[in-house]
């Protein structure tokens, strides 16, 4: 579901990803999205590769099997989200709370990690 605003000759798209989750879409690659309340959906196996998340709160998600490859996460919340066997290769996580995240058997292969809280975070199993 799309809708359109006009203000000053700028077209402004906004997206209602809640009503999409629901409807059992989980292919969002490339998406863009600020601002966004997802805390405790659950997303298993959704599909936010190459995506651009700003203060998106995933605050107890479920993540868990997600496709986050190459994904740009910025000021997102992720404390005590479930990211079991999640795809985090190559993604960039600046300013993101993991506060007792689960990233077990996650793949973090050549991820930029900067300013990000992992205390209590579960990384059992998450190669090196």
């Amino acid at each position: 579901l799309l809708h359109f605003i006009f203000r000053r000759n700028i077209v402004y798209v906004t997206y209602n990803f809640k009503e999409q989750i629901k409807a059992g879409r989980l292919n969002f690659k490339g998406i863009t999205l600020n601002n966004c309340d997802l805390k405790g959906l659950s997303l298993q196996n959704i599909d936010l590769s190459y995506a651009d998340l700003e203060a998106v709160d995933f605050h107890d998600a479920d993540l868990s099997g997600a496709n986050l490859t190459e994904v740009t996460l910025f000021k997102v919340n992720m404390t005590k989200a479930n990211l079991q066997r999640a795809r985090l290769n190559r993604a960039r996580l600046l300013s993101v709370r993991m506060e007792a995240t689960d990233l077990r058997q996650a793949n973090l292969e050549d991820a930029v990690i900067l300013d990000t809280d992992l205390n209590d975070a579960n990384l059992w199993g998450t190669p090196p």
